[in-house]
């Protein structure tokens, strides 16, 4: 007679008491890389968000800020004085 044992019951079953099995270095949980380490860092410290925050608006107001105004900065009206 053969012998018919599914590919299942060769495994033992999570639980069951059996040695681990052995996955390799691809079980090892993966490390993030030193980037999203630091950007993580980054987001979670309130004083380098709040510079942040105000260098982005300090640099739109410099790039922006020409178009909003509207006069030329080199027209100078001597007669105002």
């Amino acid at each position: 007679m053969t012998d018919r044992v599914s590919e299942s019951a060769r495994e033992p079953a999570a639980g069951s008491g059996g040695p681990p099995l052995d996955r390799g270095p691809a079980a090892a949980p993966a490390r993030p890389s030193p980037a999203r380490d630091v950007w993580r860092q980054f987001l979670r410290h309130k004083g380098a968000l709040a510079g942040a925050a105000i260098f982005t608006v300090i640099a739109l107001a410099v790039l922006l800020g020409s178009a909003v105004h509207g006069v030329d900065p080199q027209y100078l009206d001597y007669a105002v004085r």
